[in-house]
């Protein structure tokens, strides 16, 4: 249904018994895309910042990045999206992604849950960044070998088999034949 005619029409799917709900759902999507359109907003002005030469900003491969760099028309053969498009995706990304993280998130608190001393180093190297700044950036997280190793470890979550070795702080993932594996995994 096209979002201006759910929105004109919420107020009569309020009256209706049974589709009450229709109105919440509507009334949100709308809200979801309105926020979508204000980030998209700021991305594309943000590409205006663009040294050329910063291979960490210009190179950025994230989805939002690959999606605004479409909105430009700087793909190879010079595809454009339009606004709208651009927003079906970002909205698609979000349906999708949000399952796979909490699945993730879940995995990784499970894991430090069950290995205490791993949630301590990984405390340990945690506590400076965020006493120096409580919303780091990338830059400022990328080179944490404990968050490195807790992500990689429970990244794939249920098809693999993951251990933590206490004695020399190592730990591993055993990887399907068909899994590449990043320095300290053993498959």
């Amino acid at each position: 249904m096209n979002s201006k005619l759910g929105l004109a029409l919420t107020p009569l799917f309020r009256r209706i018994p049974g589709l009450d709900n229709v109105s919440t759902l509507v009334e949100s999507t709308q809200k979801i895309r309105e926020l979508s359109r204000g980030i998209l907003r700021e991305r594309m002005a943000e590409g205006g910042d663009v040294v050329k030469g910063d291979s960490e900003i210009e190179g950025k491969k994230d989805i939002l990045s690959l999606l605004v760099r479409a909105r430009k028309g700087e793909t190879k053969d010079g595809y454009q999206l339009s606004d709208d498009a651009l927003v079906d995706q970002v909205l698609t990304f979000l349906g999708a992604g949000h399952e796979t993280t909490a699945s993730g998130l879940a995995w990784a608190l499970y894991l430090l849950a069950k290995h205490p001393d791993v949630q301590d180093k990984l405390r340990a190297e945690l506590a400076p960044v965020f006493a120096a700044n409580p919303r780091p950036d990338y830059r400022e997280m990328k080179d944490l070998k404990m968050l490195e190793c807790v992500v990689y470890v429970t990244l794939p979550v249920p098809l693999l088999t993951s251990s933590y070795n206490s004695q020399d702080g190592v730990s591993s993932r055993h990887a399907a034949s068909t899994d590449h594996s990043p320095r300290g995994w053993q498959g």
